[in-house]
Order: structure tokens, then sequence, then C-alpha cells
């Protein structure tokens, strides 16, 4: 860790939860050990939803097992559909490796995934790299999370910054912790950020996916991919007009409607393929990308979707 004493770690706020008492007996012991003496304890989903009001808490150490849907109050945190920090550190446990278990906890946007039985120190490294190096978050589809590519860049959108989300377990650890104010500020700056990597995303994607079935249609492919591509074609449509429908730049929704229904018809119809329909898409596409596809485009439509976040009270 970063030059750090107990004094620091004292001062951070754990939200903790474990089903088997040995070892949590054993981890509230360690980390007791090492200086982290704020712990509170989370028996189920609904402690651990509770827990990211109030004294917001650091850093969280939750075993998927306890009751309820430990997942899916993660993927809510991130979405910043409850509490008010959409980005604590999580670290979820798992006693079992199965994949689907896997990849649930990953897709839900946990920082860290940790298999048990687990030795304190493997605990520790991890809290070290939330510290240290944290990955950076991304928002695809319809997650929200870690980037866990490895520093790949994104097919879709290249030029697509990534947002370095505010981290009070690191400022506390360095002995610089945050004010509210400071937090809320950072928290916002990282939402805004968020909603315009999103955008850029969906307009991307909807020109190299449009791009994509048009190839579809000259090689007369017709197969299982065509249809998670029409598939897809269909959902960004849906999302982008859920961002832009309280904005100044509503206009371009007839645009998404026509692609939206489009994208339907096609996918709906398959093994057909309709040349005419193919072939609005690009011109679709292209008007989607000219009334918001600049930089000053999708940061003013990120800035109006984070006010009317702000507006709708957390659960």
């Amino acid at each position: 860790m970063p030059s750090d004493s107990n004094a620091t770690r004292s001062d951070v706020l754990i939200l903790f939860g474990e089903t088997n008492q040995q070892v949590k007996s054993g981890l509230r012991h360690a980390l007791r050990q090492q200086g982290y003496t704020k712990i509170k304890d989370v028996l189920n989903e609904s402690d651990l939803r509770g827990g990211f009001f109030g004294e917001l808490p650091d850093i969280a150490i939750i075993d998927y097992s306890l009751p309820g849907d430990i997942a899916g109050a993660v993927r809510e945190l991130r979405h910043g559909r409850v509490g008010i920090n959409p980005y604590v550190p999580m670290i979820l446990t798992s006693w079992t490796a199965e994949a689907d278990i896997i990849r649930k906890l990953l897709n839900s946007g946990a920082d860290e995934i940790l298999l048990k039985p687990l030795a304190p120190n493997a605990l520790f490294e991890r809290i070290n790299s939330l510290v240290t190096r944290r990955k950076p978050y991304l928002t695809a589809g319809d997650y929200v999370g870690p980037d866990r590519r490895g520093g790949r860049a994104d097919p879709n959108a290249p030029d697509v910054n990534l947002i370095h989300p505010p981290n009070t377990l690191k400022a506390k650890i360095e002995g610089c912790p945050l004010s509210r104010e400071e937090l809320l500020g950072q928290i916002q700056a990282a939402q805004v950020g968020m909603a315009e990597q999103r955008i850029s995303r969906d307009v991307a994607r909807i020109a190299n996916l449009s791009k994509a079935i048009q190839e579809a249609l000259e090689q007369g492919r017709r197969d299982q991919k065509l249809f998670s591509e029409l598939d897809q074609l269909v959902f960004l449509g849906r999302d982008l007009k859920a961002q832009l429908s309280d904005t100044q730049f509503a206009q371009v929704l007839p645009v998404l409607d026509s692609l939206q229904k489009t994208a339907t018809e096609l996918r709906d119809g398959l093994p057909n393929l309709e040349a005419k329909k193919v072939q609005l898409l690009p011109p679709l596409s292209d008007a989607i990308s000219a009334v918001i596809g600049s930089p000053e485009a999708r940061r003013h439509i990120a800035e109006i979707v984070q006010m009317m976040k702000q507006a709708k009270p957390a659960r």
C-alpha cells in the first residue's frame, strides 16, 4: 500500500457481509489488525442497499450468498438507482466458482471477485489494488463498471475516454479525505462523463452495425450473428431515445423511431432480408451522427441527463 498508517485506515468505513461465522470472525479480526476498525455488518440485500446511504462507505466486502439479490443490488448501485455514491469500491466473494455465477458477479459492476476459502492476505492485496491501481470505468449496454479489457481500445468507440471514478478509499488511505461536497462534485463530473461515453458508444455502434448489416445483405448472410446485430440495433435506438427524450435534441427522436422500426422489421422478418429496408439504415445512422455526433452535443446531452437523474430520488 502507499505510505499510510493505522490512523488513516481507521477512518475507512467498510461494509462487510459474510455468511460463514468462522470466516467472518477471522476476517474481521484480520481487518482490525490492519487498522480497519470502522466495520459495519451487512446481513442481507436490504442491509447492503441501506448501507449506501447516511455515513457513506469507502469500500464494501460482500459475500454473494447473503440472502437476497446481492449482484442485483450492486448493479443498481452502479447505475445510480440506489445510494448516493455509485462508485463505492466493491469486492464480492463467492464460495462457488461456477461460470454462470462468476459471470453474474462480473456483470454486476463489482471491482473485484474473490473465491473462498481465502487468506486475509489475498483480501488485503485486492484492497491495495483498489487504492493503487483501480481500473477505470466504462458503460456499455446494460453494464456500468470497471474496464476489464486490459487496456484494449473499444473498436466501436476508439476515441471514448474512460472514467476514473471518485475513490474515497484511496483518499482516506493517503490521508487526504474528501469532504462530502468534494465527493458529490466528483460524482457529478463522473456521471456526466459516463453519460457522454454512453452516447458516444451508442452513436458509433449504430454506425458500425448499419454497415455490418448492409454487408450481410451483399454477402447473402442470414445467420444468428445477423439476428444479434439487428437486435442490438433495436436496443441502441431505444437506449438513445431514452437519453434524448427531454433534451433540446428531441428532434432526432423521429429518426431513432425509424431506425428502431426498420431494425425490428428486418429482425422479425429473418431469414428474409428486404434490400430496401436495409438501405435505409446508413442514411438514418448518418442523420443521427449529424445531430448528436459532435463532442459539444454529446457533452450537452450528458449534462442534461445527469440533471434529470439528480431530480429523481434514489431508492
